[in-house]
Order: structure tokens, then sequence, then C-alpha cells
């Protein structure tokens, strides 16, 4: 399943709880635990994409019992006059050969309340989203991985991982199953070529005068 970011709700709602397993990684590229939150993505951010629709990202610490590193990302879609139901990822940076990567997993409210009660654990997630950012100002650009690169390099032997076709082609799995080490590896040393070209989004700061 390739992350379409033209409808960011139903991506949420779909992979996390209908297959649980169309993510790009079993593991994150870095561990949580030591990982340092970048300030930059904290505040408001807005999307709109080429059909109209409006989305807002709020992007903020979760909790005191939480790693560091960890954000919430709370999104609302808004699209003619009509507001959806809001979604919410968890998400840290790694930074890899000078590049910025985000690590991405579901977060619904009553998850977050959980992780803020009890706490985080490595093995609280093992699905996760792999972006690759940069922040430009008051600009936020977001590459997510493309699929069939991320195929190529399974089938090449390069890195462990799951390919699993249906006959409708939707729900194709392919995911990395490797250690956090190898999957790093990897990203660090394909770089761009495991990004897609055609799906960069763009995001502008709706905050400016309270940015970090």
């Amino acid at each position: 399943m390739k992350f379409e970011w033209r409808s960011l709700s139903a991506i949420v709602s779909a992979v996390f709880l209908l297959s649980g397993g169309c993510t790009d990684s079993k593991n994150p590229l870095s561990d949580p635990q030591t990982s340092k939150a970048d300030q930059r993505l904290a505040g408001v951010w807005r999307e709109q994409d080429e059909d109209g629709k409006v989305t807002y990202y709020h992007v903020g610490r979760v909790g005191e019992k939480l790693p560091d590193g960890m954000m919430w990302a709370v999104f609302v879609q808004h699209s003619e006059g009509e507001v959806e139901s809001p979604g919410a990822w968890l998400i840290f940076p790694t930074i890899l050969g000078g590049k910025t990567y985000l690590n991405v997993t579901e977060a619904s409210p009553q998850r977050v309340d959980r992780l803020k009660e009890k706490g985080w654990k490595p093995e609280t997630d093992d699905h996760y989203f792999i972006l690759k950012y940069q922040v430009e100002g008051d600009k936020l650009v977001l590459w997510s991985m493309d699929e069939d690169a991320k195929e190529q390099a399974i089938k090449a032997g390069k890195i462990k991982g799951v390919i699993e076709k249906q006959k409708s082609g939707y729900m194709d799995r392919v995911e990395f199953t490797d250690s956090t080490e190898n999957v790093a590896r990897l990203v660090a040393q394909a770089g761009d070529s495991l990004f897609s070209k055609e799906q960069v989004r763009r995001l502008e700061r709706v905050d400016a005068a309270k940015k970090p």
C-alpha cells in the first residue's frame, strides 16, 4: 500500500486498524529514547492539496513519560466547509549523513493517554512510516518512501523484508523487517534513491511569530 498524501486520516485508519503491516519498516531508524526532538517541527503547519483540501498539523511534546525525542502530530482536514475527524501520529527524528528523517507511528488519543500514564517501551510500536524531511524557514518539505525502491532493495538482499502481493494490488505489503541498525545503514547508503520524487509535499508554518 503506497503512502498516499491526499487523505491522511484515511491512511491512519486503513493502515493501522485494518492491516497493521503496510508501513515502511517494522523497526525505526533509531531508538526514540536517544533521539533528540527537532524543535523546528513544533507548532502549527498548513497543507493544501491539489483538490483544495486543507490540513492543519499541530506538533508538540507528548508527555513526561514518553521519550524526549517524541512529538505528537495531530492533524485535522478541512474540505468544502466540512471538518473530518482528527488523526494523530507519534513522530521522532533520525539524522543520517547530515539528512533528516522522521519515524512515524500511529497515535490515537486513547493510545497517547495510555502512553502518558504508563510510558513508552521498545515493544510498544512495531510498524513505522519513514519519511525524509527538510525544514526551510517556514516551509516543511517531506518525501515518502518509494514502494518500488523498497521492493528492489528486499529482492536484492540488501535488507530483510516482506513482499506480499494481493490480486487487487491495493493492499500490497512491502515492509522492511530488519533491525534498526540495518535499516539505518540501508537508508544512509541508498540516500535519496529510496524516496519518491513524485510524492513530495510542502507544508507552511502558520504560527511563524511563535516558532522556536
